[in-house]
This record gives structure tokens, sequence and C-alpha cells, in this order.
């Protein structure tokens, strides 16, 4: 026997025809199903309706689970979203609903108990938090190339809640991650043209395979442009010792 879960509510699963044993002294938390075959596809149901939309989101794959600590195994990598700032609109947006719950809230807390609008207004309050989870969910975005070698968790929590996990990698495709982001810092590389590190008075520029050493205030003055090209990013660094790493770095 299961207790009844969140995620399959004791309604659709009695329609099915799945038996349920009550505690005649607490029915509210003594409620067990007993027919886990039924049980298991119902939740599996919810499970892959929550699953559907994530398939057009542009992921290498969406796998559902009732076992939450598939999610916390330790046997996946992880890719993350890159945020976006607001744009004025979204900003304009988000006020007005923050300031639209704010008035619904009150409204509910100024209802008598047992009013009927209060589970109206709840709703109400329930939209809102929708809307503004949308906004904030869509500030971040996934680099298409890596989204594709990652995927999606639909499992069930210790609570029975549905949760959904973003940018799952499977130890199959980390090697072509690692391409995909060697990739990336090449043309970071190259894009910057020019790395430089600074030590006693001198400044280390890196072009293409070739070390150039130029004094401190030729280099703050342009005056190395001809040799290195006086573009790019200036790493500065105080400590002499420093150099080797900072140079296997650039």
């Amino acid at each position: 026997m299961r207790r009844c879960t969140s995620s399959t509510k004791s309604s659709p699963y009695e329609a099915a025809g799945g038996g349920i044993v009550r505690d005649l002294f607490n029915e509210e938390s003594g409620t067990f199903l007993t027919d886990q075959p039924l049980l298991t596809r119902l939740a599996m149901e919810v499970l892959e309706g929550a699953a559907e939309p994530l398939k057009t989101e542009g992921w290498g794959w969406v796998e559902t689970s009732l076992d939450a600590s598939v999610a916390y195994g330790g046997v996946f990598g992880r890719i993350y979203p890159q945020a976006r700032g607001l744009t004025d609109d979204e900003q304009a947006e988000l006020a007005a609903l923050g300031e639209s719950f704010d008035e619904v809230q009150a409204q509910v807390e100024g209802y008598d108990e047992g009013d009927p609008a209060i589970e109206a207004d709840e709703m109400r309050l329930a939209d809102i938090e929708g809307r503004i989870a949308a906004i904030q969910s869509s500030t971040k975005t996934y680099d298409p190339r890596k989204q594709a070698l990652a995927g999606c968790m639909v499992y069930v929590d210790q609570f029975g809640a549905v949760q959904v996990g973003r940018g799952y990698v499977k130890a199959e495709d980390r090697e072509a991650l690692e391409q995909v982001r060697r990739e990336e810092a090449g043309e970071d590389d190259e894009g910057a043209g020019e790395a430089a590190v600074s030590t006693g008075g001198w400044v280390f520029c890196r072009t293409g395979g070739r070390t150039d050493r130029h004094p401190l205030r030729c280099h703050a003055r342009r005056a190395c442009q001809p040799s290195c090209g006086g573009v790019g990013r200036v790493a500065l660094s105080a400590g002499g010792p420093h150099l080797p790493q900072r140079l296997h770095e650039l």
C-alpha cells in the first residue's frame, strides 16, 4: 500500500477503480492507495504531461522518473542558463503585477473566514505569481549548442510534488560538451587579439604563439601598438612569481 500522494489525487485514482483503505479515526492523514500498478501509471501520466512542453525547448532529451534520487545522484554534469537584464516593458509589468498582488492579498486578509470570495482571489494571486515567474524565467537562456547536449528531468520529490530540473548532462555527452566549451574559449581568445601581463615594470604581450616584452610605461602610452596590436585585454600582475602561471592561462 502507498500513502496518497499529491501528484496523483485520490479522485482520479478512485475513478479509475483504484482501491483505498482509510483510517476511521484519522481519515485526513490515514488514506492509503492499494493498487500500486494503477497508482504508478497515473503518476507517470502526470509526469509525462509536465514533460511535454519541455520537448519544444531545444533539449537533447527529456526523461521522467518517480525516483527523486535520479536528479541528485551525482552522475550528471550540469549546464546553467545565462541571465539577461529586464527590458523596460518587463520591469514595468513586474511593478504592476507586484502592486496588483499586494492589493489582492490585502483583500484576502480582510475577508471573514469562509467568505466565498477568498477562493477566487487566491486563484488571482496564483495567476499573478505564475506571470511573475514566467517573466523572470524568460530572462534566463541556454546556449543552444550546450542545450542540445543536455536534458531535463521531471520527477516526484520526497513530498510528492512534481519537479522539473533543466540542464543535466549525461556521462556520454560530457566530452562533446567540453569540446563546445573549448571552442568557445578559443573564440574568446581569438576575439581578444592580445593578452598581456605585467611584472617588474614590464608588460608581456602574447599575440598568437609569440610573447613580446615592452616597458610598462610604453604599453600605457600604447607605444607598443606596432608589435602587439595595442588592442585586446590587459591582465596586470604585481608579482613576478605569478608570470609563468598567468602566461599559461593566456
